[in-house]
């Protein structure tokens, strides 16, 4: 799919960014309020959240960028404006605090490391998908 020629004022690109990432925001609020989003003082919504983020923000950069099926600006929007809100490094920043605070430091140390080893692994079964799996 070629993409399109056209390209978007700033304010246009300025308020889609804004409406992706108030939409990217409350999803990621959905996400952390549903009945499992804290499990045993776990932040399992958060991670739920950036673990999908991670891999979608590759598939969208791999469409857009890589594949040219999307425009600059749609991946800005997709990416920065709703993936951005939807996943946060500073969510994860806060609920590890908190939970060293209320005195689960080995949990926020789990917390943090699975984060990280979960949407890096996103990420990178995305990049895998992308080249065809086994292809490789």
């Amino acid at each position: 799919m070629a993409q399109a020629s056209k390209t978007i004022s700033k304010p246009r690109l300025y308020a889609a960014l804004a409406a992706a990432g108030f939409c990217g925001a409350v999803l990621r609020f959905c996400v952390q309020s549903l009945p499992f989003g804290v499990v045993a003082g776990f932040p399992l919504g958060t991670l739920l959240a950036n673990t999908l983020g991670s891999f979608l923000i590759f598939l969208v950069f791999n469409h857009g960028v890589v594949r040219g099926g999307l425009s600059a600006a749609a991946v800005k929007v997709i990416n920065t404006g709703f993936m951005g809100a939807f996943t946060t490094m500073s969510a994860v920043g806060t609920d590890a605090i908190a939970l060293v605070n209320s005195g689960n430091a080995a949990m926020a140390c789990g917390y943090v490391a699975i984060t990280l080893v979960l949407t890096f692994g996103a990420a990178l079964l995305a990049a895998w998908l992308c080249r065809g799996g086994d292809k490789a």
